[in-house]
């Protein structure tokens, strides 16, 4: 079964995009080897029975979003290709969901395949998109940090302030992936990332030791000024880049990568409630958008003509506001409510644990990580990947059934 696991975690590393409109050889292999994977566990777990989805709070629910998501293609005429690949990370984090619930016995040793995997993974994609595809790392950054960000740090960041095994593997991920950030120049992430280490830390430290929120707290501003001094003196033209780019866009009032993305929601916004119909069932996964309203005359004045846009497809940058124009209110609700509702009870669950003196186990690092995909939405839609939807998926459903274990609290 361990080897059936290891195969679905470790399928999607190299699921790299290239700047063609279709996959690579390596994509295929990799889609091919996941699909194996998913339904063999499927079959062995029998995932797919009626007690399991069924009987589980968000089963059903999945399984509306996805068949309505279909209806919405259907009616607003989106391209099948497009609808589909959009389609793909819904159905793994769906399936991931049914595998999950059945893994619950295996939380410990799944998660630190879903580490080796993230940090590989962003590895081979760095290499992979910056040298054989020569994709610009502005281009390839979602991609290069995507799970490793929102998946392998807070297990990571979990497992080393719980004294785990691996602790020397744990550490490197940690740092391998604020490399990255710098490196990425982007500062919503480098906000996450910083706030995923010291949330945590400060929780960790108040259950070890016993002191206040406000020591842990200067103790963890500290430790950030010490890390922040190390790395702008290695990362120097990086920082160098975000401070030029603040100034700029304070200049201009706003900067253009916050133009952009405002004027793509305000699209998205007057397309999705454009008539009752596409409010209550949404455009469709995969249907072409563009930018719109009062800022097209400044991202204009900057990009020129390539700044207007009118023919993207693919899951935007806002999870939110994507969710709802694609699927509408009948259909969008389903994965924006499930996240909240999750990290809502992983919250809840660190709380009861620590009042009554409970470990805290694997609840801190369920909770950092439904944080960090939380923080994840501030400037991206995390159902643009597979391998991230994947393994949120599978961590939804383990954290369902631990969640409702007595020994959890």
């Amino acid at each position: 079964m361990n080897k059936y696991i290891f195969i679905l975690l470790v399928s999607l590393v190299f699921d790299v995009k290239g700047e063609e409109d279709g996959g690579g050889a390596l994509q295929y292999i990799s889609f091919v080897s996941c699909l194996f994977a998913c339904f063999v566990l499927i079959a062995k777990l029998d995932a797919f029975s009626y007690g399991n989805l069924f009987t589980s709070r968000f089963g059903p629910s999945l399984i509306w979003m996805i068949a309505g998501s279909s209806v919405s293609a259907f009616v607003y005429d989106v391209e099948f290709g497009n609808y589909i690949r959009i389609l793909i990370p819904y159905l793994f984090l769906f399936v991931g969901y049914a595998i999950g619930r059945k893994l619950y016995h295996s939380t410990d040793s799944v998660f630190q395949i879903m580490i080796v995997c993230s940090f590989f993974g962003s590895l081979a994609t760095f290499l992979y998109a910056m040298f054989a595809q020569g994709i610009s790392l502005q281009d390839a950054r979602w991609q290069i940090l995507n799970p490793i960000l929102f998946i392998g740090v807070p297990i990571a960041v979990g497992s080393v302030l719980q004294g785990r095994r691996y602790r020397l593997f744990n550490s490197m991920t940690i740092l391998f992936a604020v490399s990255l950030v710098l490196i990425s120049a982007t500062r919503s992430w480098m906000i996450a990332f910083f706030l995923v280490i010291s949330i945590g830390y400060i929780i960790a430290d108040i259950e070890r030791t016993g002191r206040t929120i406000l020591i842990s707290l200067l103790k963890v501003a500290v430790g950030l000024i010490a890390v922040g001094l190390f790395f702008v003196s290695i990362f120097s033209d990086e920082v160098g880049r975000m401070i030029e780019r603040s100034i700029v866009g304070s200049e201009q009032g706003i900067d253009i990568t916050t133009a952009t993305r405002l004027a793509e929601i305000d699209f998205q916004l007057s397309s999705w409630t454009e008539t009752f119909l596409s409010t209550l069932i949404g455009k469709g996964l995969g249907s072409y958008y563009g930018f719109g309203g009062e800022l097209m005359r400044y991202i204009l004045s900057v990009l020129g003509e390539s700044g207007r846009v009118d023919d993207w497809w693919f899951a935007g940058h806002s999870f939110w506001v994507y969710s709802f124009y694609a699927l509408g209110l009948l259909f969008g609700w389903v994965v924006p409510v499930m996240l909240v509702v999750y990290f809502g009870k992983s919250l809840i669950a660190i709380r009861r644990r620590m009042l009554f003196g409970f470990p805290l186990e694997n609840q801190l690092t369920f909770f950092l990580i439904f944080m960090s995909i939380l923080l994840s939405t501030i400037g991206a839609n995390f159902m643009g990947g597979r391998q991230l939807a994947l393994y949120l998926g599978i961590i939804l459903g383990m954290f369902e059934v631990l969640g409702g274990r007595p020994k959890n609290v």
